[in-house]
């Protein structure tokens, strides 16, 4: 269970984690989180998030790790859930605040310039996109190690909340991508990519409304899954049904053959009521659109209101899509000074 008063030791990514670190902010993050929501009984390094995930070894193009694949390890292995609010399910900032005072551990993504222009600044020059850890009692970035004249020392300082404007602006500044005429897309002032640890895990049910009116079957996507992500070689079916509300997974996110992501559910038992197909049979385990479902009313909607489906046409409004966040992107320039070690 979470811990609101429980201050999680620090960890730092540069000092002990490896020949990865410098690429491991945001397994260094989640690692916090963990203990963060375990009152301290798991304590991992990030340098285990990292071997534990889909991505051991860094991938030379987008090297860091993604909030969905440290929720992954976090849940599978530590039994710990992580909400991850990134895209058109990003949190507001007064949404962010709420969840951190209220006790959550808050693993934040970040532009680390605001933060390089402050005296919190541990990048010696870095100011690309950073993930750090956050309580009601601390903010643990794992760049701030004193090891070199000028990079704050988080363990000198002691424990500290770092100023709420700074933060904000920060967690505004984030680039997230480029649009269409080439220019620079940020996540903006007043809304978080986060991930924050809950205590209940939230309980979903995927609810496909019947066909529209002179229409015998609603059409929509059911998506085919291989090493992680969609099969790039058969993305997806379309199937048919009359209607059906089921019991399905939190929505988790795969990487399609565009670059996108994907937000999906699994679907866990059969429908009671008119089912999936002419033939009227539905394999629990096949996993659709996020869009099509959201959790029972005993979980706030409005929290998750992001999952409703859409108006118009299904499939159109059953394809909702979201760049791959750059923060992956972004590697820490080593220092000739700077310890790394070699496992």
């Amino acid at each position: 269970m979470t811990c609101p008063t429980y201050v999680a030791p620090p960890g730092y990514q540069l000092e002990d984690g490896g020949v990865t670190g410098p690429v491991d902010c945001t397994a260094w993050a989640a690692s916090r989180a963990i203990a963060h929501s375990t009152c301290g009984d798991k304590v991992p390094a990030g340098r285990t998030i990292r071997r534990l995930s889909n991505e051991p070894i860094p991938n030379a193009s987008s090297p860091g790790l993604n909030l969905y694949q440290v929720a992954d390890v976090a849940r599978e292995v530590y039994g710990v859930h992580l909400d991850v609010r990134v895209g058109w399910r990003a949190l507001s900032w007064s949404e962010y605040e709420d969840r951190r005072r209220d006790g959550s551990g808050m693993v934040i993504q970040l532009s680390y310039a605001p933060i390089a222009d402050s005296r919190f600044g541990a990048g010696r020059g870095f100011r690309g996109g950073h993930a750090i850890f956050e309580s009601q009692h601390d903010t643990i970035d794992s760049l701030a190690d004193g090891r070199a004249p000028g990079v704050y020392d988080r363990d000198a300082e002691g424990v500290r909340v770092y100023p709420r404007n700074l933060m904000r602006k920060a967690a505004g500044e984030l680039i997230i991508g480029m649009d269409r005429q080439g220019r620079i897309r940020r996540v903006g002032d007043g809304k978080v990519w986060a991930a924050s640890t809950q205590d209940r895990l939230p309980e979903y049910e995927a609810r496909v409304p019947g066909p529209r009116r002179n229409r015998q079957w609603r059409r929509f996507r059911v998506f085919h899954l291989r090493d992680g992500q969609i099969n790039p070689d058969d993305p997806y079916q379309v199937s048919m049904t009359r209607g059906f509300r089921v019991k399905c997974s939190v929505p988790r996110a795969f990487l399609h053959p565009d670059g996108r992501l994907r937000f999906l559910v699994q679907l866990l038992e059969g429908s009671r009521g008119p089912q999936m197909g002419p033939d009227g049979t539905m394999i629990p385990g096949k996993w659709i659109n996020a869009r099509w479902a959201a959790p029972v009313p005993a979980i706030s909607p409005r929290i998750f209101s992001g999952f409703e489906a859409e108006p118009g046409d299904e499939l159109a409004a059953d394809d909702p899509d979201l760049p791959v966040p750059d923060v992956r992107s972004e590697t820490y320039p080593i220092q000739a000074d700077d310890p790394v070690g070699v496992e």
